[in-house]
């Protein structure tokens, strides 16, 4: 059996992140698992790991120091010239913000390459050729790359998602990225529009790529209110990016009684908090907070929803939409990242990324105002859109044959 080295950003020392397992389980069946993750967010590791993987603890402790701390092993390393060059080339030098991640990239770099499993992975040894590096993530761990790429291993693979990917949300800059573009054997970005985000950003590097959406697992069907009162959800974490607030203003402007759950927490989940005692009597609110991919999909199947609402500023694909599709809930979302793959106007509808609250407000509106039949046909093609573009099981057999190729 190949041996597969799994790197995680946190995982399993991840505040939740539980549905990786779903992954590692089919994942075990196929190869001998090691998980690397890069950081801590917790000390102690989730229990609910599939048996016979073996997990490590994260080859980083702890950020890597100061800018200063930084600098300092920047003049030691004996990559001097590497780093530097990129200082040049990508015009580093531009934005303080790009020169203190720039600096935080060769912290981490030099960091890991002296960790003892990182050192094994640099020599060349026959036994690489059966074993495969999986990066969920496009950063982090990925620092490796670079350094270990010709060390015979069979394969080097790497997801990109969003964060790790749109160069824009982390103020248009990401350290290194040409040389892991350049390292990697196949870029697998969760959507076709990351995929073309790449080819266009880098066009004159030739690396492998293809598109393999991560998809989800299927609980069951949702229901459609029959009470009168029109029921929404939401799911995402809370911050600038998914725009949770812009959710809240629109239900300023709705005079029906409506029932609102957001399902999730993060930076702004106080604000939000805030935000909602100012609205009206006929708008009901539920914040749930964080919950496990299971509690959403007990969710979804044990209350009705009538519509699930995105409006982020950029996504990859949603695994949150697509865990509404798989429960048959019409889902309007914004127009960015790769959300147009699977939302059209058959099973919700595609809405403009500056959307103000009043026009967000006038299409839920406008959906509310659907016939009944016209309502249950959205439900149905939410769910064939689910059967196939979104089934974990579907996708993941796919990947694994890829892996295994």
């Amino acid at each position: 059996m190949k041996k597969l080295l799994f790197f995680t950003y946190a995982y399993p020392f991840s505040i939740d992140f539980s549905w990786k397992r779903n992954e590692l389980a089919e994942l075990s069946k196929h190869f001998e698992i090691t998980v690397i993750p890069f950081i801590y967010q917790r000390k102690s590791a989730l229990t609910n790991v599939p048996a016979g993987i073996v997990v490590i603890p994260p080859l980083m402790d702890q950020v890597y120091g100061t800018p200063a701390d930084q600098f300092r092993v920047l003049l030691k390393s004996p990559r001097i010239f590497t780093y530097l060059w990129e200082f040049v080339s990508q015009r580093v030098f531009l934005r303080k913000k790009w020169v203190l991640e720039w600096l935080g990239a060769i912290g981490e770099t030099e960091k890991l390459l002296k960790h003892p499993v990182v050192k094994d992975l640099m020599i060349k040894d026959q036994s690489h050729q059966s074993t495969i590096l999986y990066f969920y993530w496009g950063l982090g761990n990925t620092r490796i790359i670079p350094f270990v790429c010709k060390s015979g291993f069979e394969k080097i693979v790497v997801r990109f998602h969003g964060f790790d990917l749109y160069e824009e949300r982390t103020g248009g800059y990401l350290p290194f990225r040409r040389q892991l573009l350049k390292a990697l054997d196949f870029a697998v970005p969760i959507s076709e529009n990351g995929l073309n985000y790449l080819k266009t950003k880098y066009p004159r590097i030739g690396f492998k790529s293809r598109v393999f959406r991560l998809g989800c697992n299927r609980k069951g069907d949702s229901t459609q209110s029959t009470d009168g009162k029109f029921r929404l959800a939401s799911c995402s974490s809370v911050n600038s990016v998914k725009r949770i607030d812009r959710i809240i203003e629109s239900l300023k402007f709705l005079d029906t009684e409506v029932i609102w759950t957001h399902l999730g927490d993060g930076e702004k989940f106080e604000e939000i908090g805030r935000m909602v005692a100012s609205l009206p009597a006929n708008i009901t609110v539920y914040l749930a907070g964080r919950i496990s991919p299971e509690q959403v999909f007990n969710f979804y199947v044990q209350n009705p929803v009538d519509l699930f609402l995105n409006v982020s500023l950029s996504e990859g694909v949603p695994v949150s939409i697509m865990e509404a599709f798989s429960a048959g809930i019409p889902v309007y979302a914004t127009n960015v990242g790769g959300t147009s793959e699977i939302v059209d106007n058959s099973n919700g509808k595609l809405l403009d990324v500056n959307i103000s609250p009043e026009q967000l407000a006038e299409e839920i509106r406008s959906f509310q105002r659907f016939p009944d039949e016209i309502k249950l046909q959205f439900r149905r093609n939410a769910l064939q859109t689910y059967f196939k573009k979104c089934s974990f099981d579907k996708l993941n057999e796919e990947f694994i044959s890829f892996l295994n190729s």
